[in-house]
């Protein structure tokens, strides 16, 4: 059994590796993360989708444009990409879902977003601690 100090003690040695870390970013790395964080994913997907060199067969780039415009947009785009966790996703599926998406097309969409998020993920340290892993689908 865990005594209720111990998980004090956790947390107070958690929070001063926290903040040591952070004293030790430079204020530029720090400008780059915190700006990341305050995008929109509207306005990320906006800058991810010419990045992406991948997609050499007309009709995929398509579909995924499709997928931002039609479903993501609408749904998550004012959500600042800091904002979205599993449990939103998982929300964003339900309403997919609700409003008739079928499956198949579901999964193309959420490779869409799970793409952009990692993408916006690996350009800053936003979004410490996820767990694409832990996502549904």
């Amino acid at each position: 059994m865990r005594k209720a100090g111990s998980a004090q003690g956790d947390a107070i040695k958690r929070l001063t590796q926290i903040y040591s870390e952070k004293k030790r970013t430079a204020p530029s790395v720090a400008e780059v993360h915190r700006e990341m964080g305050q995008k929109t994913v509207a306005e990320y997907a906006k800058q991810w989708l010419p990045r992406q060199r991948r997609m050499t067969e007309y009709s995929t780039s398509e579909h995924v444009r499709s997928s931002i415009n039609v479903h993501i947009v609408p749904r998550l785009g004012s959500r600042k990409l800091i904002s979205v966790t599993p449990v939103v996703v998982q929300r964003f599926l339900d309403e997919l879902e609700a409003d008739g998406v079928g499956r198949g097309n579901q999964v193309n969409i959420l490779r869409t977003l799970k793409a952009i998020l990692r993408d916006g993920r690996s350009q800053s340290t936003f979004a410490t601690g996820w767990s694409f892993r832990a996502w549904p689908i």
